[in-house]
C-alpha cells in the first residue's frame, strides 16, 4: 500500500488508462450527462472545453485563436504510456495515443504526408464528422464549413466552441440526429471510439475547431480523433475512406 505522498510505481501506472475517462454515474446518454462528466473534478470557474478521447485538463484559453494554437507542444497527460519512438513527436496531441493504439499504420501514413495534404486531411475529417452527425446541412453550419475550406475566419456561432454547442442544443431535434443504441454498454462496445451513438453532433462539433490548429500534423490527428468518436461503432468505415483518399 502507498501513502498519499508516495510516487506511483510502474505497476500503479499500468492500472490507469487516461485515454478512457472514469464515469461513476453510468453511461452518459444526454448532453447534460456529457457536460456533467466533462466537469467532474474540474474547477467550476474554468471555461468549458470539449475533448474527445483524451484525459486533457481544461486550459485557461477559450478564444478561437487559442483553440487554433498547436497542441503539439502541450503537456501530455498520458506521458506514462510507452509508445514507439517513431510516434514520440506526436504523443502530446490529444487523441493521438488512442489512434496509435487502434491503427498505428494509419497514423504512420499521416505523418509521411506533406503539410498541405495533412491540412486537407483535417478539413476532410471535419467535413465527414459533420456530414455523419447530420450537422452539415444545417443553415447555421454551412457557412462555417465553407469558411474552413476557404481559409477564412469562422462565422458565428463558430467564433467560439461554447457558442456552437449552445446553438446546437437550441436547434436539436431527435428526427435529424442519429439515434443511440439503447442496449449500449462499455462491455458491449465494438471499439474504443464506440459511444453508443448518443449525442453524435456533440462529438462532431470540436472537429471544425481542431481542423484549424496551426500545426498541420496536430490538425490532422486531432480532427481524425474527433471524427473517429463521431463515427463511433462505424469508425472503420471512416478510416477505410480516409486511406482510400489520402494513403498512396
Amino acid at each position: 500500500m502507498h501513502s498519499c505522498d508516495d510516487e506511483p510505481t510502474d505497476d500503479d501506472h499500468d492500472l490507469l488508462d487516461l485515454e478512457e475517462p472514469v464515469i461513476d454515474d453510468g453511461i452518459p446518454q444526454t448532453i447534460e450527462d456529457f457536460f456533467r462528466d466533462s466537469r467532474a473534478g474540474a474547477d467550476p470557474h474554468e471555461p468549458f472545453q470539449v475533448v474527445a478521447g483524451s484525459g486533457f485538463r481544461p486550459r485557461e484559453e477559450s478564444t478561437l485563436d487559442d483553440l487554433k494554437t498547436s497542441s503539439i507542444s502541450a503537456r501530455p497527460e498520458t506521458e506514462h504510456k510507452r509508445v514507439p519512438s517513431e510516434f514520440s513527436q506526436v504523443q502530446a496531441i490529444p487523441g493521438a495515443l488512442q489512434l496509435i493504439d487502434y491503427d498505428p499504420g494509419l497514423v504512420r501514413a499521416i505523418l509521411t504526408l506533406d503539410a498541405p495534404t495533412q491540412r486537407h486531411l483535417a478539413h476532410w475529417c471535419a467535413t465527414q464528422a459533420y456530414e455523419f452527425s447530420g450537422l452539415a446541412s444545417k443553415e447555421w453550419v454551412v457557412p462555417a464549413l465553407v469558411a474552413m475550406r476557404n481559409g477564412r475566419p469562422l462565422p458565428a456561432p463558430f467564433d467560439d466552441m461554447q457558442s456552437a454547442i449552445q446553438r446546437w442544443i437550441a436547434d436539436r431535434t431527435e428526427d435529424d440526429e442519429p439515434q443511440g443504441d439503447p442496449h449500449y454498454s462499455l462491455a458491449t462496445r465494438r471499439n474504443p471510439f464506440d459511444n453508443g451513438g448518443f449525442n453524435v453532433p456533440y462529438q462532431a462539433i470540436p472537429a471544425l475547431f481542431s481542423a484549424l490548429d496551426r500545426d498541420p500534423v496536430a490538425a490532422a490527428l486531432r480532427t481524425l480523433s474527433y471524427a473517429s468518436h463521431t463515427y463511433g461503432a462505424s469508425v472503420d468505415d471512416l478510416h477505410r475512406a480516409l486511406k482510400q483518399s489520402f494513403v498512396p
